[in-house]
Parts: structure tokens; sequence; C-alpha cells
């Protein structure tokens, strides 16, 4: 590995005036730094960051965590926050936890000791130490989708009125028979998503009973498994929901695999669109679209602000509406 004793020998200076060229390329002459340069591009040098982060208190990176790095809506979301840190400056550093508590712990720790200057997250499912250890560290943080404390600053969608949207079409189609393939009880997403489908259902006066929400994990398998189980009950329901995009893909398989055609045999809807498979589909899906860049150009616009010590006293969430797609 190069050092900075390499870049001081070979440009004929000392590594004190190399460290100075680096850190405060002002206070070495025009000659000094012009053969300094010359040297670091020649040997490939690179700063040591994390030192340099000790002197200056920014390290001019910031963690970003979510739970799947499959699913569409998050990878517009985590373009939505690249784009604005990396105009402001700042280098994320992604972090995929698959859902597991665990590996968020683990994520969390090693972006700590990397001292970022903040942190874009997407909690996992059973996240129980993120909150107490941001909060002991007073980390600058930005929640997205997944709200799980009033002490930080959160950015999300309106899951009840995108169930609105998506079971009003369906009414207006004629369907009345609507089950859900529902999110997991365990996240606040889940939770408000199925108890809004529920709620809906009396609203319009619709068949309501034990079979009509079952409780899924976000994934394409849970997605398959439950709409499998669902289309062995006869008869078949109108029309199924999917409380995200990743089980509609899973509920699309087991459809197809049943011989059934949407929306000859019934309707399938999605919480949320399904990347470029979706405009791969004959007939395509109506879904419910949540603004995922602007959401995560937010977060990050929020969390520059808490960065640089400005920024409301007390934290914020800010609610987007969906809108329907229908086709």
């Amino acid at each position: 590995m190069v050092t900075v004793y390499d870049v001081a020998r070979l440009a004929k200076v000392s590594s004190a005036t190399v460290s100075r060229a680096v850190n405060n390329p002002e206070a070495v002459s025009d000659e000094t730094l012009a053969r300094i340069n010359k040297a670091i591009g020649k040997l490939g040098y690179a700063p040591n960051r994390i030192a340099q982060s000790l002197k200056t208190r920014s390290s001019a990176t910031v963690g970003v965590i979510i739970p799947d790095i499959t699913n569409p809506f998050l990878v517009k979301v985590v373009k939505g926050v690249e784009k604005t840190l990396s105009a402001a400056g700042y280098t994320p550093i992604l972090c995929d936890t698959e859902e597991s508590p665990e590996k968020e712990e683990r994520y969390l720790h090693d972006l700590l000791a990397r001292r970022i200057d903040g942190l874009v997250l997407v909690p996992a499912m059973d996240s129980q130490v993120a909150v107490p250890l941001l909060k002991k560290r007073g980390l600058p943080t930005v929640f997205v989708d997944r709200f799980i404390s009033p002490d930080f600053d959160c950015v999300k969608s309106n899951n009840v009125s995108g169930l609105a949207l998506l079971v009003g079409h369906l009414f207006q189609q004629g369907r009345t028979h609507i089950r859900m393939i529902g999110g997991p009880q365990r996240t606040v997403v889940g939770r408000e998503r199925n108890e809004a489908f529920l709620a809906l259902l009396d609203r319009y006066r619709l068949p309501r009973n034990e079979s009509s929400l079952v409780q899924g994990d976000f994934t394409i398998e849970g997605g398959y498994r439950l709409a499998v189980e669902m289309l062995k009950v006869r008869p078949h329901p109108q029309a199924i929901i999917s409380a995200n995009n990743l089980m509609g893909i899973g509920a699309l398989k087991a459809i197809r695999e049943a011989g059934l055609r949407f929306p000859d045999n019934l309707d399938l809807v999605v919480f949320d669109e399904l990347g470029d498979m979706g405009e791969l589909l004959d007939p395509p899906l109506t879904f419910v679209r949540q603004p995922a860049l602007e959401m995560g150009a937010q977060a990050a616009e929020m969390l520059l602000e808490r960065m640089r010590g400005g920024g409301m006293p007390t934290p914020r969430s800010l609610v987007f509406e969906p809108a329907l797609v229908s086709r």
C-alpha cells in the first residue's frame, strides 16, 4: 500500500509537507503542491479518510441501511438518497440487512466505527437495537418507510390512502369478493396496510371473514406460498391485493401456475410498482405507486439539515401521497 512517506520521498519533501498539501493545500507553495500532486498521481496514493475525519470531525460519508436490495421501491429510494448526498459532497455507504436484525446491528456498529456523519435507515423487521444505539450516540438519522421511533425524522407514504385507492378501484370494477396478502403485523407498514384493508371492506360493505386477510412477509417466496393456499379455496376470490410489490410477484407466479389469467379470472393489484418487470407484463398490473425517488431525496435533504445543525428542533414526519396507476 502506498503511504504518505512514499509520496514524500518521490516529491523530495517531508511527510508533514505532504499532509499539509492534502489537508490544507493553500499552506504550501504552488511549485511544491504541483510536485506533490504529480507524485500522488504517479503512485496512486489515497489519503486516509478515517485519519482525516479524526482531525476534521467529519468523514463526508453517510450510512444507508435497507432491508432488501432487490426491492424496486427501495432501489429508487436509494437512488434518490445517493443523488442528493453526492451533490452535497457526501459518499453513501450502502448496507443490505436482508431483514436480519442481527445484520442490522453489525452494520450499525461498523458504520459508527467508520465515523459516518449521518444515517438513512429503513429498519429490519424486529429491529430492537437501532433506536437506543442511535439515541445514545446522537447520530443524525432519518428513517424511511418504516417509522419506529418518534425521536427521529421520518419520510414515509400514506399507507391508508394507498389501500383506499386499490380497494376503491376494485369496487368500481365490480369486484366484491376481495382478499389480501397482507404485510407482517410486526412492522408499522404491515399493520397500517392490514388495518386499512379490513376497515375498507367494512366501509364498502364487502364480505369479510377470517380468510379475507393473510399475513405475509414482504418476500416473493411468501407471496407465492400464500397465493397458492388462497387459490385452493373455492370459490376463488374475484381479486387479490398484494400489500407490497415482491409478494405481488410471487402471487402472479401462483396465479399463472394455477392456469388463471387476470383480469379474466381474477384481478391482481399491488401496493407499489414491480420495477422493470411490471412493464413486461401482458396485461400489465394496476398498482399504487409511491414516490420513491422523491422520498429518498427528501430523506437526504432532511439528513443534511441535521448534519449541518439546522432543521426543526423537534423530529419531523413527512408523509407522501401515493398514486393509483390503473392499467
